[in-house]
């Protein structure tokens, strides 16, 4: 999974949950999960064994939370702010009608 197909799918949605037949499913956003009970019997050989890659942790087979490295979270973190900063600069520009024109000199 690429890294922007992969960061689109985290942002996306976290948490999404379907009903099928009164019961919920989760959909999982890694590739590898594994139960709360294995994660803390050696975080670290999970970390290590997941390489780049998010891995969801279960707690009674629905995702708790997940697991990710710096480098993907801080690609989450930039990404959210590019896009809070877009919707900035949408709201801005459907008001510029009022704006006022200035000189950059002037300043």
């Amino acid at each position: 999974m690429g890294w922007r197909r992969l960061k689109r799918a985290l942002i996306s949605a976290i948490f999404v949950a379907d009903t099928l037949k009164g019961r919920t499913m989760d959909t999982i956003y890694a590739d590898y999960s594994i139960s709360m009970t294995e994660f803390k019997k050696n975080p670290a050989q999970v970390l290590r064994t997941a390489g780049e890659k998010p891995v969801a942790v279960l707690n009674h087979n629905r995702p708790a939370f997940y697991m990710l490295t710096p480098k993907l979270f801080e690609a989450l973190v930039e990404e959210l702010s590019d896009r809070h900063l877009v919707e900035l600069v949408r709201q801005r520009l459907a008001c510029k009608d009022t704006a006022i024109e200035v000189d950059i000199d002037q300043i």
